[in-house]
């Protein structure tokens, strides 16, 4: 506005100061005054040119109408065509000024899609990248397994042979998925510790007699995974020539010997020992849903136990994984606040619900997500949150905390989370 302002009379006055008496320029050649109300119309719009064209009008008319009359009306002919330069000149101005403002909120609207588009294209590299070393050693993820072998607490009234028999059902149902297992069969053990012949369950054909093989034998007797594959197997001294590849036991937490996988043929490939691994830590796991079913524990061991097992397992694949603890604080919409995180999170293998009074706390096992791509996470699950609800996990009273393990230190990382998180009533897994 200063500017605006002081040009129009102080460059004339310069001008005068100088000692010229046509301080306006009305008489050279071009009136050259008149680019002080066409410019500041070019730099900030028509109305603050019309006003600096005012003021330089006024005093223009004046000075000639005083000092040189015969200019008078040269100077009417030059305002009256400055006025058509500030009108036109500020128009486009303006026009462009609202041009350029479009576009940069364009842009940085494109800047924000872009930043979202490459975060997700992130997360999907990274997930795919973990997903693909984990499918590489099996058929189907270990998430569907552990769902598909899960012994719900209900079948604790079960007697032992049954329980035993329902898991078998359970397990052979997963295994029927991975195509490089041919022919397996379960058999169980007895008080005695001697392998019964009745087969509890099977992949494929099985030959007569398999619980007679020698290597079974060496199973039970070592309580531990023995293949013909390995060279140390020959130092045990078992025939390389019998009918089975390999043997591995249902041995749960308390060294409790349930049953053993008799594994008479698989596909050859580089993966085969990777394969071995899986079907041991799956029978690990059954053994160990078997030995907690019939112990008396209370609601955390029995949590502990459960997230232990499962951590375990999915350890065994990937090299980190992270439980994210979701407190949910008494709220109208607990339970749709819940069922967001349960539809919406479908990387997780497993979430447990923990409850005590209103109050709700989800633990989330999320094998595709470490440290450095947590927080990228976070803002992805708030921003689906705040489009739902119109309200961010603060106002909502929403609580996410990460946690990370690895097989290193995972008992005792696992014991001082939990010991970490508030008193419950009740636990259980959600799927």
């Amino acid at each position: 506005m200063l500017e605006t302002i002081l040009l129009p009379i102080v460059i004339p006055l310069i001008i005068l100061a100088l000692g010229a008496r046509d301080i306006f320029l009305l008489e050279t050649a071009f009136p050259w005054l008149i680019l002080i109300p066409t410019l500041t119309a070019s730099r900030y719009g028509t109305w603050y040119g019309l006003f600096s064209l005012s003021i330089f009008s006024l005093f223009c008319l004046t000075y000639t109408s005083v000092f040189q009359p015969s200019l008078f009306s040269v100077a009417v002919h030059i305002l009256v065509g400055g006025l058509i330069l500030v009108v036109f000149i500020g128009e486009m101005t303006q026009r462009w000024k609202q041009r350029n403002e479009q576009q940069i909120k364009l842009l940085k609207q494109q800047q924000i899609n872009n930043s979202q588009s490459e975060q997700a294209l992130q997360l999907l590299h990274i997930s795919y990248s973990q997903l693909e070393e984990e499918l590489v050693t099996t058929t189907q993820s270990l998430s569907n397994s552990l769902r598909l072998i899960n012994i719900s607490p209900e079948q604790r009234t079960l007697t032992k042979n049954k329980r035993l028999q329902l898991a078998i059902n359970k397990i052979q149902d997963t295994l029927q998925q991975y195509d490089w297992l041919e022919s397996a069969a379960f058999f169980y053990i007895d008080n005695k510790g001697k392998i019964s012949p009745k087969i509890l369950g099977r992949i494929g054909v099985i030959p007569p007699n398999l619980h007679l093989s020698p290597l079974l034998s060496k199973v039970i007797e070592s309580k531990k995974s023995i293949s013909i594959n390995k060279r140390s197997s020959l130092k045990r001294g078992i025939d390389n020539s019998q009918p089975l590849q390999a043997g591995i036991p249902l041995l749960d937490g308390n060294g409790h010997l349930w049953g053993v996988l008799a594994i008479h043929r698989m596909t050859p490939s580089i993966f085969m020992q990777q394969n071995l691994n899986l079907l041991a830590l799956l029978c690990g796991y059954i053994a160990n849903l078997l030995g907690n079913a019939q112990q008396a524990m209370s609601q955390s061991e029995l949590l502990f136990l459960e997230i232990f097992t499962s951590l375990n397992v999915v350890l065994n694949t990937v090299k980190s994984l992270t439980l994210i603890t979701a407190d949910i604080q008494a709220s109208p919409h607990k339970d749709e606040y819940q069922n967001f995180f349960i539809s919406k999170i479908h990387g997780a293998n497993r979430f447990w619900l923990l409850q005590k009074g209103q109050k709700k706390t989800l633990i989330i096992m999320l094998p595709l997500l470490n440290k450095e791509n947590i927080s990228q996470w976070n803002k992805s699950i708030e921003s689906s949150f705040k489009k739902q609800f119109a309200v961010n996990f603060k106002d909502a009273n929403i609580i996410l905390k990460p946690t990370y393990f690895d097989k290193k230190t995972l008992r005792s990382s696992l014991k001082k989370y939990l010991d970490n998180i508030n008193e419950f009533d009740h636990a259980h897994l959600i799927r």
